[in-house]
């Protein structure tokens, strides 16, 4: 066999095969080519050293080699198989198919059905999807949940109604999260929830108040002593004071002498312990100041540590066994014969533990183990392989690369890397460890930038593997980069005081869309382009940017398939399959690009008219199952009626492919005889192809689920529920050519290599988590943040700052005492988030072969500091950098064929007004035209005239025709007639008749004359009220609003975000379980500000007020209901002869019993709680401006309820804008209640308000 092509390294690790061999292979070193050439030589090379001549390895049989996932082994598999062929070994070339070569997964499965009956298996054992076991997780939660809240045990029962059943949303505290990260953790090692180190309860907590308190009397006598007392001395003493006042008086009362003990009431402790004052570090911090005050802030925080460990041992000890509970129910749920990945896992290592002849059998039959991607590995799958590896590893060969390890968040542990190359050192007979440095993908400059950045002591330090340029790209002069940097970084420093990081961000995506559009005007394809992202929240600001300047693109990786338009089409397709009555799917699929059915049409289905042609309102699957043809009687011209008969024809169809040859193919029928599917495939566009990409992979998942033969409504749940569920990235078409921008998360990116790469959305600091769970050598160790300590949590963590700051290593926590095993555990989890977040950058650097752009935007500060900035700080240290807008352009050194492009920016108040969209794109010899044209059409006869008659423009002459429309001019507006997705069921106690719209009123519509104030539907803040005062002048747009359900919807930019609330927070509601509300996700919230054209300022306050509703005590007292519902409309009589209506539509209503059954209730019960959203608003309204600002609506509402039935109405009007000034956090709440014996003179009222507006 031929190695003379191979390195070194890579030669010695292909004839190395009988000693542990641990290989280093950076990023780009060929080392899938270098894996296939040492299985071949193995079976093909014979040995000196084997007796009877023959190769190392003598059937592929004798082979194991682990991926890290299954198209990994498909395409080892391949090259495997082409090899042997190459070789003439074609009898073990035909083996390659059923060979040892699978995930792990993989491999504990065959072992598992190999041996099933021996190990009291049931051979047939299912492998349940990810989906599935995270339903049956759930389900066995809720079981957990419910047997805790039916039992004795007050301690569990307290613990989980303190804290929280489920997330509200961001990173709030809940049970499940705890459940869930706890477990996770456990579940990776080899002992499980074994491992787990919960410290015992600890601690006096009489004798540490005892302490504090004797401390806090010196505090008193020495600063009275204190000669010419400052104000601050003053302030201090007279708050410690009042503190060991109340500390004496509480400790009095009786204090438990255990933190465990039942009657110990640990808020009230921390309330009065935490009343002393904390000081500043640097109070009384001369030489000539007295030392007390350094003693008084350790022995302050020492205390502080104290109580916190011990309240955190507590709650840990309770969670642990909620844990336990929700695991065993689980498994008790999903049987013996189901099995998920971490079954198989555990399973596969007790069965070779405890069956020693099993474990040999392997040992004997596996002559090499090869394991890749090593650094993503777990302990309990290096605990699983030392079970069938040779005695000192002496067949396994591992390979990896510790600087690429970023799936911590899926439990990948990097130290068991280094552990496993530490127990190589110390335990086994010549170990070899090799490195393939060689680099075949990247320019030396981006390897040089690398090295830079990397090899820092803090950063990798020396475990750095540096990189040899060894790629034909260093041997290719390249024009692009005659006059140009391969490397350029572009800073965003965002202060509070500007547009903050939203405007920071878009200023990033136009310069990159900059950066591609100058490499383009050079010379390279758009499809040698690759833009990566830390993350996919904001991908619509990079994408918007880069189409901005004509630029088309395409995401390829991430988690988006599911929120893809298609992707929710192919939903509504089966669920309209599997319910004909499904209006909402019928909605989506006749308005959808399938039929483009109008609104006109779609008003006629939803209308019915009796036989006095009054007309009625019935759903859409009504009217469209009773649709026959006929024209006569209706107003819809010959092309609506052609357009109907269509959609009825090609969806009668479908449903009958479904029928005969199931899900998948009426779906794909559907796509097709619609001419969708047609008109997509002949377009070249990246969207166009993006879609047909997810509409593939969508309609494989539907195949696939149909195998399993669950029938059509599960098959359909299924598929739903795989979409909800799983992170799954976007189809993709394989294309000849494409001339699109691919953009993809970091994460997807490994593994592949592009020309020119641009990274943003980079992790500057580690998300705050209320529990901490890392594993340390073998064990899991835990920290919670205590409930009890919420109200003084800050002030917890300012006295942890005085204490010595910990380095955040595993041996501090190994070592660390009781009280400080908090901090040291906090300190290690920060320290490996922050090393992930440098590994993700490393990987997003190391796919460039050409060229690297940089763009970062952060949160500044008034004065530049990069402490605590994660990677950034990195950055600077390596770069160092001037943080100076006067500086904008800077030339650095870094070790490159020439210095890198450095562009700092601070992103303050005047920067929009200064970098209008043109100011990114270099204008060159069209800088006169540009700027003396008025518009995109005046510029483009210059262009034309200038290439005298010539039919087709120049790419840049396109871009800045692109920019010119989007900067240049006004864009008009359209008045959209908006039909709901489907007919809002009549309340029970609306009227169902059509009236005149005289007769008809709604609460806004009944301010008298001399009101003073005019109701909308959404408050505007006090600037939207001027720039609309100022641009409405005598316009009347806040007179009437109608919620009538058809009626033309004007929306003003000012109402926009209400708008947009209204919409998040009826989703919460209706896709609310148990009791919580459901926070809407980053994408529903980004659907909704490019719905309503928000600005950035406005998604800011949209997200503030979620935040502050979703997680407010009113919310959840909403939730605690067993019925909710959102968005109901009313219509009921009023006035003397009952022939006035009174409409509208209230935001949330919540109570113990089906609306439909208000009247089979007993009269107490028929309570309501509702709520109204009230974006904007002022805070220095008063609670009586407000109380009577509001009254008018309340009636109305409270009015219509207890018309309908109720009998009581709690009436809460939350501004979720505005923060409660007397409960700090929650939202202010205009409160009212109503009692039946009030309808008659609500009546009145309304019916005088009605007079009022008549007199006007």
């Amino acid at each position: 066999m031929n190695l003379d092509t191979c390195t070194p390294g890579q030669r010695r690790i292909i004839e190395t095969l009988d000693k542990p061999l641990m290989v280093s292979a950076g990023a780009g070193s060929g080392k899938t080519f270098t894996l296939t050439q040492r299985i071949a030589f193995a079976l093909s090379e014979p040995l000196s050293s084997n007796p009877t001549g023959g190769s190392f390895a003598s059937s592929v049989d004798q082979i194991l080699a682990i991926t890290f996932t299954k198209k990994a082994a498909a395409e080892l598999k391949s090259r495997i198989k082409g090899k042997l062929l190459e070789l003439g070994l074609t009898t073990e070339a035909l083996k390659v198919d059923d060979a040892w070569i699978s995930t792990i997964h993989g491999m504990c499965s065959r072992i598992l059905r190999e041996h099933a009956l021996e190990l009291g298996i049931d051979p047939t054992f299912e492998v349940i999807s990810e989906t599935d076991a995270n339903r049956l997780k759930e389900l066995a939660f809720d079981q957990v949940i419910f047997e805790i809240n039916q039992s004795s045990d007050t301690s569990l029962k307290q613990y989980i109604h303190s804290i929280g059943i489920f997330s509200y949303g961001g990173n709030s505290s809940s049970i499940q999260g705890y459940v869930d990260s706890l477990s996770n953790k456990a579940l990776a090692l080899p002992g499980g929830f074994d491992s787990l180190d919960i410290p015992a309860v600890e601690g006096n907590p009489a004798e540490l108040l005892r302490e504090m308190i004797e401390i806090g009397q010196e505090f008193i006598a020495v600063s009275s002593a204190l000669q010419k007392p400052t104000k601050t001395d003053a302030k201090h003493l007279q708050a410690c004071e009042s503190a060991v006042d109340r500390a004496i008086a509480f400790l009095e009362s009786g204090v438990a002498t255990s933190f465990s003990d039942e009657s110990f009431d640990a808020e009230s402790y921390a309330s009065v312990l935490f009343d002393f004052p904390k000081t500043s570090p640097k109070y009384r911090v001369k030489e000539s100041d007295p030392t007390f005050f350094e003693d008084y802030r350790q022995t302050y925080a020492r205390i502080a540590c104290c109580v916190e460990a011990a309240l955190s041992a507590k709650e840990l000890e309770l969670i642990t066994q909620i844990s336990k509970k929700v695991y065993r129910a689980f498994q008790d749920l999903k049987g013996p014969r189901r099995l998920d990945n971490t079954d198989l896992l555990r399973n596969a290592y007790r069965a070779l533990r405890d069956n020693p002849q099993l474990a040999q059998s392997y040992q004997d039959q596996f002559r090499m183990i090869m394991i890749d991607e090593f650094q993503d590995t777990d302990e309990l799958q290096v605990a699983l392989l030392s079970l069938i590896a040779k005695s000192g590893f002496s067949n396994v060969c591992t390979v990896g690369d510790a600087q690429q390890s970023i799936y911590r968040f899926r439990g990948a542990d990097v130290s068991v890397f280094y552990s496993y190359r530490e127990m190589l050192e110390e335990k086994t007979v010549e170990p070899e460890f090799v490195s393939l440095p060689d680099n075949f993908r990247s320019h030396a400059d981006v390897l040089s930038f690398v090295d830079k950045v990397f090899s820092q002591p803090q950063v990798f330090g020396s475990r750095f593997l540096s990189l040899l340029p060894k790629g034909s790209v260093n041997k290719e002069k390249d024009s692009l980069f005659d006059a140009r940097s391969r490397i350029e970084v572009s800073l965003f420093d965002c202060p509070s005081s500007g547009s903050g990081i939203a405007g920071g961000r878009v200023a990033c995506a136009r310069r990159i869309a900059q950066h591609f559009a100058e490499l383009y005007d050079a010379g390279a394809s758009p499809s040698d382009m690759t833009l990566l992202l830390g993350s996919m929240s904001n991908v619509g600001v990079y994408s918007q940017a880069l189409r901005d300047v004509g630029f088309q693109c395409l995401v390829s990786g991430g988690s988006t398939f599911s929120a893809s338009y298609e992707v929710g089409l192919i939903k509504a397709i089966l669920r309209f399959f599997a319910r004909l009555l499904d209006d909402e799917a019928l909605y989506e699929i006749l308005s959808s690009p399938l039929f483009s059915i109008d609104d006109e049409v779609l008003l006629f289905l939803v209308t019915r008219y009796d036989r006095e042609g009054k007309p009625h309102r019935r759903s859409l699957s009504e009217g469209f199952l009773a649709w026959n043809g006929d024209q006569v009687g209706t107003f819809l011209s010959d092309d609506e009626v052609d357009a109907l008969d269509f959609a009825r024809d090609i969806l009668e169809a479908a449903r009958k492919t479904m029928a005969s040859c199931g899900l998948a193919a009426g779906v794909q029928e559907l796509l097709r005889a619609s001419g969708w599917y047609i008109r997509l495939d002949n377009d070249s566009s990246a969207e166009a192809q993006a879609q047909v990409g997810n509409i593939y992979k969508a309609l494989r998942m539907i195949e696939s689920s149909e195998k399993l033969g669950l029938g059509v409504e599960r098959t359909v749940q299924r598929f739903i529920d795989d979409c909800e569920t799983l992170k799954l990235s976007p189809g993709t078409l394989s294309t000849s050519s494409s001339d699109f921008i691919e953009i993809m998360t970091i994460h997807s990116s490994k593994g592949l290599e592009f020309p020119h790469v641009a990274v943003a959305e980079l992790r500057l600091d580690s998300a705050s988590e209320s529990l901490l769970a890392e594993n340390v050598q073998g064990t899991t160790r835990g920290f919670v943040k205590p409930y009890a300590l919420s109200a003084v949590r800050s002030m917890v963590k300012a006295l942890k700052d005085y204490l010595e700051a910990p380095e955040g290593s595993v041996e501090e926590v190994q070592s660390a005492s009781y009280e400080d095993l908090p901090r040291m555990l906090e300190a290690l989890h920060n320290a490996q988030e922050l090393s992930e977040a440098r590994r993700l950058l490393y990987v997003a650097l190391t796919r460039a072969s050409k060229s690297l752009f940089l763009g970062i935007a952060y949160r500044g500060k008034k004065e530049p500091d990069y402490t605590g900035k994660g990677v950034l700080e990195d950055l600077y240290s390596a770069l160092q950098w001037d943080p100076c807008a006067s500086a904008p352009i800077q030339a650095l050194e870094y070790g490159g064929s020439a210095p890198l492009m450095l562009e700092f920016q601070v992103v303050d108040d005047s920067f929009e007004m200064n970098h209008p969209l043109e100011s990114y794109y270099s204008l060159g010899e069209y800088q006169e035209a540009f700027e003396q044209t008025k518009n995109q059409d005046d510029l483009k006869e210059v262009f034309y005239a200038q290439n005298q008659g010539l039919e087709h423009l120049t790419p840049q002459q396109c871009r800045l025709l692109r920019i010119k429309s989007l900067s240049g001019g006004s864009i008009t507006e359209k008045n959209t007639f908006d039909i709901p997705g489907f007919p809002p069921p009549a309340s029970i106690f609306s009227v169902p008749l059509m009236k005149k719209h005289d007769e008809v009123c709604s609460y806004s519509s009944l301010g008298t004359k001399d009101s003073s104030f005019k109701l909308v539907p959404n408050e505007l803040s006090n600037q939207e009220q001027d720039d609309l005062t100022d641009q409405n002048q005598n316009s009347g747009m806040f007179d009437q609003v109608s919620h009538d359900f058809l009626s033309l919807s004007e929306k003003a930019d000012a109402t926009a975000l209400g708008d947009a609330f209204h919409r998040l927070a009826q989703r919460a509601i209706d896709s609310s379980s148990g009791y919580t509300l459901e926070a809407p996700d980053a994408d529903s919230i980004a659907a909704q500000v490019s719905l309503h054209s928000l600005t950035l300022k406005q998604q800011s306050r949209l997200e503030n007020a979620l935040k502050i509703w979703l997680w407010s005590d009113c919310a959840q007292k909403f939730a605690s209901y067993e019925y909710r519902y959102a968005e109901i409309p009313f219509m009921v009589t009023f006035g003397p002869e009952s022939n006035l209506y009174l409409e509208g539509e209230i935001d949330g209503l919540a109570c113990d019993f089906l609306i439909e059954e208000v009247t089979d209730q007993p009269l107490n019960k028929r309570i309501a709680y509702l709520i109204d959203y009230k974006t904007g608003g002022s805070p220095l309204e008063t609670e009586a401006d407000l109380k009577k600002k509001h009254l008018l609506q309340a009636q109305c509402y409270a009015y219509a309820l207890l018309k309908g039935g109720f009998g009581y109405v709690n009436a809460n009007f939350v501004r979720v804008e505005q923060n409660d000034p007397f409960n700090p956090g929650q939202p202010q709440i205009v409160t009212y209640e109503f009692g039946l014996d009030q309808l008659s003179s609500l009546e009145k009222i309304i019916y005088q308000a009605y007079l009022g507006r008549t007199a006007d």
